[in-house]
């Protein structure tokens, strides 16, 4: 199913004035996560949140799946447990094998969305979304500059208008940086922040004044940094309006 049917699916539940259901299939990393719920609030969609967590040896065998017996559609608390939803849209590692398993236990129903590059290939999903980075290709591939998010225009507008205390209070220019966060693979120490705000911008002379906030994952921490704040989310995304479970 390519661009074209997946608009006119859509459509068809827009015009049979039903309220399309939506999962958002990750294993919960942030990243993941807000990219399938950017898209369900375009859509004007709650979605419900599904989170997949194989054990081992099945989370090796991942992306290719299959997914962990644990989880399949018929046990119960299955991320996968009926009943199915109209859309899915899934994103990250653990989540490829999982989408092929629902749209099976959909017999087909379930229209499915991927985000990023699944690594298996363009049968991965009925839709899949990269960034242009990425060098997956195909007649169901939607090719964007960056990938989805949350910052919608109007919560951009929002913010301008009330922005939170700690940053309205620097001076202008601002210039906003998100730099990841904490993995298993890397963890940001405060010397890496400093490091990394402390340079100018090669366009900013250097006598004239620089502020900006940074982001990065983990607690709650001040920048010892001048005209600088630093703050770090939780590396797991908060729970946002769901649809019951």
């Amino acid at each position: 199913m390519g661009l074209a049917s997946g608009a006119s699916f859509v459509g068809e539940q827009q015009a049979s004035k039903a309220i399309p259901t939506l999962w958002v299939l990750t294993d919960g990393k942030a990243g993941d996560e807000v990219q399938c719920i950017g898209v369900a609030e375009r859509l004007g969609l709650v979605p419900e949140i599904r989170r997949v967590a194989p054990g081992k040896p099945w989370s090796w065998l991942m992306p290719r799946g299959p997914i962990d017996p644990r989880e399949a559609p018929d046990r119960p608390g299955s991320p996968l447990r009926p009943p199915f939803p109209d859309i899915a849209v899934a994103s990250g590692r653990r989540a490829v094998a999982y989408l092929r398993a629902l749209k099976k236990a959909s017999n087909g129903r379930s229209f499915t969305v991927f985000l990023k590059d699944p690594r298996t290939g363009t049968g991965a999903a009925d839709l899949i979304w990269v960034p242009q980075h990425d060098r997956l290709r195909g007649d169901n591939v939607l090719v964007t500059i960056t990938s989805p998010h949350r910052l919608a225009p109007t919560a951009l507008a929002a913010a301008r208008q009330a922005p939170p205390p700690a940053l309205a209070a620097l001076p202008s220019p601002r210039a906003a940086v998100l730099v990841g966060g904490d993995s298993r693979h890397h963890r940001f120490r405060p010397q890496d922040i400093e490091a990394f705000a402390a340079p100018r911008p090669r366009s900013t002379p250097r006598s004239a004044p620089y502020s900006g906030a940074i982001a990065a994952g983990g607690g709650t921490a001040q920048a010892p940094i001048p005209m600088c704040h630093c703050w770090r989310s939780p590396m797991r995304s908060s729970s946002p309006p769901t649809r019951p479970t």
